[in-house]
């Protein structure tokens, strides 16, 4: 019996959704302010990209205590309770650090994201040892390594928090032309996100105790990034491959022209050479100590500033300065260039 390729796997995923009733659409967002970016709090040299949208205080306390399986997605998943009662959406395998790292520059870009953290080690506590464990999870003990723990942003004043199902398209939605829209492509590219694709978009909705509604657009799962976006050997968090990966390919009078052969990919193309500026001037500032720190969140629960791991400080660095090379690129396309 032949097996399915992933492009049958996914249009068989598409149409079971479809009729399951959660496919595009099916969960529209209620009456609200559709929101897509937000003023970081505070200047980019001073962003702590170590916690990103999250917090020492608010990372995840074990042991854990298994609350349910999560069958959604290709990487192996399940929910836990940590000792505070608080709900997290752990998931194994090869995301664990790309998306925590992609979520932290994404984050001092102005973009939504969920909390995420990267756990090193635990315990999940009634984890049945049944055919769906994850093999990251050791059997009859419940320990684990390596794990990626997300729960969903809830900020003061705020009464609850939805993630919704609604798959969004980079060339319909409510911020077509906008320079938010256009920085969001552009981070997409910068971090290398083979994965772009439309069924990666999401709306979440924030309902504030004072009434207000915001619906958030979002990228729902960010970790396809730093890897390779085009051929047959898309991949992420890939050092050898994200050094390497092209970025931009030239800057006409009104554009950057960009080169991304991810999902999506015709709307990756290219950006207003405004709205690149618009980007740079918010994330420009980022300092070399800062974007180390991201990455090294993707390996640690606990800062510092070098691990304790030489071979995984070694990926810290080596990232970084793939990073900071982009960072010079982009720097070069919107200012160095005269018209």
């Amino acid at each position: 019996m032949k097996t399915f390729g992933k492009s049958k796997f996914f249009l068989c995923l598409f149409l079971t959704l479809l009729l399951l009733g959660a496919g595009p659409g099916s969960d529209e967002p209620p009456a609200g302010q559709a929101m897509i970016w937000k003023q970081p709090a505070t200047s980019a040299q001073n962003l702590d990209l170590f916690w990103g949208s999250g917090s020492e205080a608010g990372k995840p306390v074990g042991p854990f205590v298994y609350d349910g399986e999560d069958s959604m997605g290709t990487n192996p998943k399940v929910f836990v309770r940590d000792q505070r009662g608080v709900r997290w959406g752990v998931k194994f395998g090869d995301e664990v650090h790309s998306e925590v790292a992609g979520s932290r520059f994404l984050w001092a870009a102005g973009y939504r994201t969920h909390e995420v953290y990267f756990v090193p080690q635990g315990t999940i506590q009634g984890m049945p040892d049944s055919p769906s464990r994850p093999a990251q999870i050791e059997k009859g003990s419940g320990k684990f390594t390596n794990a990626r723990f997300k729960k969903r942003t809830v900020e003061a004043g705020v009464a609850k928090v939805e993630d919704r199902f609604t798959w969004w398209d980079w060339n319909d939605n409510p911020f077509v032309g906008t320079k938010e829209l256009s920085g969001l492509i552009l981070m997409n590219v910068l971090t290398s996100n083979f994965d772009t694709a439309t069924t990666n978009n999401m709306v979440q909705t924030v309902y504030y105790r004072n009434g207000r509604i915001e619906n958030w657009y979002m990228i729902g799962d960010i970790g396809g990034v730093f890897g390779q976006t085009g051929g047959m050997r898309r991949n992420k968090w890939s050092l050898k491959h994200y050094a390497k990966e092209p970025f931009i390919k030239k800057v006409t009078e009104h554009e950057v022209k960009l080169h991304h052969a991810g999902g999506s990919m015709k709307h990756f193309q290219s950006v207003p050479l405004e709205h690149a500026q618009w980007l740079y001037g918010i994330i420009g500032g980022l300092q070399p100590a800062q974007v180390q720190a991201a990455f090294r969140a993707a390996y640690s629960d606990v800062p510092s500033t070098s691990l304790a791991n030489p071979q995984d400080e070694a990926m810290v660095q080596g990232f970084a300065a793939a990073f900071d090379k982009r960072m010079q690129e982009l720097r070069a396309a919107v200012y160095d260039s005269v018209w």
